[in-house]
């Protein structure tokens, strides 16, 4: 059967240790990935860590499916302990699956639970850092609202203005720790962020340290945009 192999998005990567990656310099490294992604199924994420391997070095991996529940708590009528319960069931499932993977084609790899790095003091700090600047730097806060815009839209097609104030709140909580997870990662020293996909506005505008007042710049930040590409089918003969 043949392979997914994996390509850079140049339009959707950038930062200075992107040339590093490129000529295997192996830098440290995180790999999101989203809940649900088809990236995260066994044989696009075997692709992608035969890729990543020559190119960074230590690896850290975190998985959204525990983050998904501010999207439960949002459009379900579902409490926030249920919500919990089952988001932490499905990240336990994923995790399962993904050091599975990492076992066979990156030994060396570490799976970062996403619950225990929100609940960490140091996320949670910048958490309430992120809430109470969105409150008091009208900028900040505008930043925010367009980056839940953007995300209802892509994901369910709707305009937010016409959702309920608590499922706008509960998605400035899924943007905030998102936000906060990542930029923790930065701290503990993986300068490379990997995804497939573009990176969040609101995160590279925090990273460049284009809010002031917010002391989390990362001017080291990359964010490496892959994209799977399928396989060619094996059912017609060679030419």
């Amino acid at each position: 059967m043949a392979a997914w192999s994996v390509e850079i998005d140049p339009a959707h990567s950038h930062g200075p240790m992107l040339a590093s990656v490129l000529d295997h310099g192996r830098p440290p490294a995180s790999l999101a990935l989203s809940h649900g992604s088809s990236a995260s199924n066994t044989a696009r994420l075997r692709a992608t860590l035969d890729w990543l391997a020559p190119r960074v070095g230590s690896l850290v991996v975190v998985e959204g499916s525990y983050l998904a529940r501010w999207n439960r708590m949002a459009f379900d009528p579902v409490s926030e302990a249920d919500a919990r319960r089952e988001a932490a069931a499905e990240a336990s499932l994923a995790r399962r699956r993904i050091e599975r993977v990492l076992g066979e084609r990156c030994p060396a790899a570490r799976f970062l639970d996403w619950a225990e790095l929100a609940g960490s003091p140091e996320v949670r700090d910048t958490t309430l850092a992120l809430d109470r600047h969105a409150n008091e730097d009208a900028a900040f806060g505008a930043a925010v609202r367009r980056e839940i815009a953007d995300y209802v839209g892509r994901t369910r097609g709707i305009d937010p203005a016409s959702l309920p104030e608590e499922c706008r709140e509960r998605l400035a909580g899924y943007i905030v720790e998102e936000t906060a997870v990542l930029l923790e990662l930065q701290r503990r020293g993986f300068p490379v962020e990997v995804y497939h996909g573009p990176d969040l506005p609101l995160l590279a505008a925090i990273g460049a340290g284009r809010f002031p007042g917010l002391p989390f710049a990362c001017p080291g930040r990359t964010h490496l945009s892959l994209r799977l590409v399928k396989p060619l089918s094996s059912s017609f003969g060679p030419p």
